[in-house]
C-alpha cells in the first residue's frame, strides 16, 4: 500500500507540472482586446475601401459601428486566445444571408486581416468575398507604441504606415512633384528646393517624356512618334502613336486614289469614287474618276452651261455630245448679257444680240426691278422714285401727313402715312393688289441726286399670306388690306380708297421689329411714294419736318 501512495504522489507532481507548464504558455500568449477605435480598408476595385471601426468587446462578446459609405451596428464573438472573430451584419441585404467578416487579430490587438463576406441580390442572392485588414495605426488617435498618427495608411509622408516617424531626410514630395521636399525627423514635411531632373508628368503624352525644370513639370523630350513611319501619328486622346482608319497618309500621286491608312494602320491608295480629276480643255465634258483609278471625260449632260459667247440674245448649253451650242433665244426672252428682261431688253428673235432700242423709260416703274428701283432708260434698274409717268399728289397743302417712331429695341416702332383729299383716282387706278399687283412704300431723301430710298416697305400680292386670310377685301369704292401680326415688312393695314379729285386717299399703318426705319435725321425734302407693279404712283413731299431727330419723324405734305 505504502509503493501505491508513492506512486500516487509522483504522478499528482507529474501532472501539475504540465498543468503549470501549460499554463505559463497561456500566460505568454496573452489575451486579445480589441476595443477602441480601427482603421479598416477593404480591397474593392474603383471603391473607397475606407471603414472607421468603433469596437467593444466585453468577454468574448463584440459589437463594432462600422462607418464606411454606410454606417451599421454588426455584432460578433472573438476567441481572446487565438484572436479569431466573426462578425454578422442579418438586415444588409433583404432577402440574402446575412453578411459576415471573419478575420483573426495578432497578439499585440494592433492589427488584424480577414475576408468580408457580403451577398447582393442582383438576379437572385450573390455572394462576394474582398479581402481586409485593419490596424489601430491610421485610426486618428495616438495609441501606445506610435511615435504619429496621420490617420492613413501611407508611406511617403513623414509619418509611416507603421506610424512611426520618417527620419529627418526622407523624401516626402508628393507625386509628380517638381520639388525635393524631406522630413524634418519630427512628423512634419518641409518644402525643398527645385528638383531639376527628376521625371515627372504633365499628362500631355505627345510633348514626350516629361522632366522638372526650374521647380515645374517643363522639360520635354518632343513626340514619341517617329515622323519616318506613316499611320502611327501621335494620338493624345489613346495615348498612342496610332493614326485612325481613314485619316490620310502619304499620296501615291494618282489624283484617282484615295491615301488613307487602314485598320492596320496601313497606308492604303483604294481608287476614288466619282470624284473630280484634271479637266480637259473641253468645257462640254465632265471630269472626273472612274472607280478605277482613272481620270476619265464623258460627256456633260445637255442641261449643262458652256463658255458664253458674249451675245445677249443666245443660250450657251452643251449638246450633250461634247460640244457647246449658242442657240438664238426666241421673241420676247429677256437678254442674259445682263438684267435680262427688265427696262425693255427683250430678244427681238431675230439677232443674236440685245436691242438697244425701244427700252423702257427712265423714271418707269417695271416689275422686273427691286422694290422702290425704276429703269435708268439704258435698260438696266436703278435705285430712283417713279417720275414717268408723273404719280397722283395731294390736291390741298398739309393733306398727307408722314409719322413715325423708332425704338431700340425694334418691338414697338411705327409708321403711318395718310394721303388724303388726292387726285382722282378710280378703283381700277389701284389694280389687284388681292390678287397680281405687289406694291410697295418707299421714302427717299429727295435732296441727292438721284432720290436713295431710305424706307422700303414691300407688300406682295395675295389673299391668303396672312394669318386670317382673306387679307384683302373689296367693295364698290375701296380695297382694304388687314394682317394683326404684320407681314414680313411690318405693314398691318392698306386702306385704298377711290373717289374724285379732293376725295381718294390712301392710308398705310406698320408697326414691329420687322420694320426698316433709319435711326439717323433726314435731309430735307422727303418723297414718299406707293408704288404698284403697273406703274401706277401716289406721292407727297415734305420739304418741312416738325420733328425729325432720328427716332420720331413728323412732317405735313407740301
Amino acid at each position: 500500500m505504502a509503493r501505491d501512495v508513492r506512486s500516487c504522489a509522483i504522478r499528482r507532481s507529474i501532472c501539475a507540472g504540465v498543468v503549470a507548464v501549460a499554463l505559463v504558455a497561456t500566460d505568454a500568449r496573452g489575451q486579445v482586446d480589441m476595443s477602441g477605435l480601427w482603421a479598416a480598408e477593404i480591397e474593392v476595385p474603383g471603391v473607397d475601401g475606407r471603414q472607421d471601426w468603433t469596437v467593444t468587446q466585453s468577454g468574448m462578446s463584440l459589437s463594432v459601428v462600422i462607418a464606411g459609405i454606410r454606417t451599421d451596428t454588426w455584432t460578433g464573438t472573438i476567441d481572446p486566445l487565438t484572436g479569431n472573430f466573426s462578425l454578422t451584419l442579418p438586415t444588409a441585404e433583404p432577402g440574402c444571408p446575412p453578411w459576415v467578416i471573419t478575420a483573426v487579430v495578432n497578439p499585440s490587438s494592433t492589427s488584424f486581416s480577414g475576408t468580408y463576406h457580403l451577398f447582393v441580390d442582383f438576379t437572385g442572392c450573390e455572394m462576394a468575398l474582398f479581402p481586409i485588414e485593419g490596424r489601430r495605426c491610421g485610426n486618428g488617435v495616438l495609441d501606445p507604441g506610435e511615435q504619429c498618427e496621420d490617420g492613413d495608411f501611407e508611406d511617403g509622408d513623414c509619418c509611416s504606415a507603421t506610424c512611426q516617424l520618417d527620419p529627418a531626410g526622407t523624401s516626402c514630395a508628393a507625386p509628380n512633384s517638381c520639388n525635393a521636399d524631406t522630413c524634418d525627423g519630427a512628423g512634419t514635411c518641409m518644402p525643398g528646393p527645385p528638383a531639376d531632373g527628376r521625371p515627372c508628368d504633365d499628362l500631355i503624352f505627345c510633348n514626350g517624356a516629361d522632366t522638372c525644370q526650374g521647380g515645374t513639370c517643363s522639360s520635354h523630350a518632343g513626340d514619341p512618334c517617329p515622323a519616318t513611319i506613316e499611320c502611327r501619328a501621335c494620338n493624345e486622346f489613346l495615348r498612342l502613336c496610332f493614326t485612325p482608319p481613314g485619316f490620310g497618309c502619304t499620296d501615291d500621286g494618282n489624283e484617282c486614289t484615295v491615301d488613307v491608312c487602314d485598320a492596320n494602320m496601313v497606308c492604303q491608295h483604294p481608287a476614288a469614287v466619282t470624284a473630280p480629276c484634271t479637266p480637259d480643255s473641253n468645257p462640254c465634258t465632265l471630269d472626273e474618276c472612274d472607280g478605277a483609278a482613272t481620270c476619265q471625260h464623258p460627256a456633260s449632260p445637255s442641261f449643262y452651261f458652256c463658255p458664253d459667247d458674249g451675245k445677249g440674245c443666245t443660250l450657251d448649253m452643251c449638246d450633250g455630245a461634247g460640244s457647246c451650242l449658242h442657240t438664238r433665244l426666241p421673241a420676247g426672252r429677256g437678254c442674259v448679257d445682263g438684267p435680262g428682261g427688265v427696262c425693255g431688253r427683250v430678244c427681238d428673235g431675230l439677232s443674236d444680240t440685245c436691242p438697244t432700242s425701244g427700252l423702257t423709260p427712265a423714271g418707269t416703274r417695271d416689275r422686273g426691278c427691286l422694290p422702290c428701283e425704276t429703269c435708268d432708260g439704258q435698260g438696266a434698274c436703278v435705285a430712283a422714285p417713279v417720275s414717268s409717268p408723273p404719280c397722283k399728289q395731294p390736291v390741298v397743302s398739309g393733306a398727307s401727313r408722314l409719322r413715325w417712331t423708332n425704338t431700340t429695341p425694334d418691338f414697338d416702332d411705327r409708321l403711318r402715312w395718310k394721303w388724303h383729299r388726292g387726285e382722282a383716282t378710280t378703283l381700277a387706278e389701284f389694280g389687284s393688289p388681292d390678287t397680281v399687283d405687289d406694291y410697295a412704300l418707299c421714302v427717299y431723301e429727295a435732296a441727292s441726286a438721284p432720290p436713295q430710298p431710305i424706307v422700303r416697305l414691300q407688300l406682295l400680292a395675295d389673299t391668303a399670306v396672312c394669318s386670317e386670310p382673306p387679307c384683302w377685301r373689296r367693295n364698290a369704292k375701296r380695297l382694304r388690306f388687314r394682317e394683326r401680326m404684320g407681314n414680313f415688312s411690318g405693314i398691318t393695314s392698306v386702306v385704298l380708297k377711290s373717289g374724285a379729285s379732293g376725295h381718294a386717299s390712301i392710308t398705310l399703318s406698320a408697326q414691329g421689329p420687322l420694320l426698316p426705319l433709319p435711326d439717323q435725321t433726314l435731309s430735307t425734302p422727303i418723297l414718299v411714294q406707293l408704288q404698284g407693279d403697273q406703274g401706277e404712283c401716289w406721292e407727297a413731299t415734305y420739304s418741312t419736318l416738325d420733328r425729325n431727330d432720328g427716332s420720331q419723324l413728323k412732317a405735313r405734305s407740301d
